[in-house]
């Protein structure tokens, strides 16, 4: 079958069941539900085809008309980012094509977290936030547009600034409707850009950019193909006449509101990354910063 999803909690659902060297913790938070999915071992990640690390995925965040609250979200996916994190200087690396409304998760995300590697510690002082964790913001942009692969980028600027730490975010792929617009996947393994639509780049992670890195990815596009086969009695037809009709190549499927729910997700996610960022500091006044 042809199943495409960037999401770790649907490549367990797609095997049927949990292999060994995998655990998989479930936590109710009112009307959101939190999946824990820890792979123990290269040989276990492999059947789940994800590198060994935790994927932490949220659900019912609800990003559509039934969007309400900033605040209960983004403390609550700030909390799981914030374990993750080492102390000092961290890097947030902003994925994914501006131009592109559902890949442009990462850019919105990055244009509400607070930069803070520049300010003077004696400005922060005078302003009552000396306690401001280092933080630097960049956009990657997309190799058809700068002629280089954002690892690249990424791997000048971390041996220029020397963070303790990456955080990537980016749009990502999932394998069901039900998590568009719904669903936020953290994870300390990093992130390969472009895998889930089938335009793999280089790998972000510890091994190729010498810090941990924690990937923040939205759900914004189905695979057609996998949607199909979801709701075919006879999946291989459909993988068959989908490919004759596309010629082979592969095509995506995004709500027709998706800029209202990239906007949303963005928001929630900055927030979150701020609070996990910047601990010590209240989230009205970090809200009010980043105004």
């Amino acid at each position: 079958m042809n199943y495409r999803t960037d999401l770790a909690i649907e490549s367990h659902e797609h095997t049927g069941r949990l292999p060994d060297g995998i655990d998989l913790k479930k936590t109710v938070h009112g009307s959101i539900t939190e999946h824990i999915l820890r792979i123990r071992t290269e040989t276990a990640g492999k059947r789940l085809g994800k590198p060994a690390g935790i994927y932490i995925t949220f659900e019912g965040l609800d990003f559509t008309e039934g969007f309400t609250d900033i605040r209960e979200r983004a403390i609550l996916i700030s909390e799981r980012i914030k374990k993750l994190l080492p102390k000092g200087h961290i890097l947030v690396a902003a994925l994914g094509n501006e131009r592109i409304t559902p890949d442009a998760i990462g850019v919105k995300s990055a244009s509400h977290i607070l930069a803070t590697r520049h300010i003077q510690q004696e400005i922060l002082r005078s302003c009552g936030l000396e306690g401001l964790r280092p933080v630097s913001v960049i956009g990657c942009g997309v190799t058809g547009n700068t002629g280089l692969e954002v690892a690249e980028i990424i791997k000048a600027v971390v041996s220029s600034t020397a963070p303790s730490a990456v955080i990537a975010i980016d749009a990502l792929c999932a394998g069901s409707l039900t998590r568009l617009g719904n669903t936020v996947q953290i994870s300390d393994t990093g992130i390969v850009p472009g895998s889930g639509i089938g335009n793999r780049r280089k790998a972000l992670n510890r091994q190729t950019l010498g810090v941990p890195v924690i990937s923040v990815g939205v759900p914004t596009v189905v695979d057609a193909l996998t949607l199909a086969q979801e709701l075919s009695e006879d999946p291989d037809d459909i993988v068959r006449e989908g490919r004759r009709l596309y010629r082979g190549e592969s095509m995506m499927v995004t709500p027709k509101e998706t800029d209202i729910l990239c906007d949303r997700a963005a928001r929630v996610v900055g927030a979150a990354v701020n609070l996990a960022l910047q601990g010590d500091t209240d989230y009205d006044t970090l809200m009010a910063l980043t105004a």
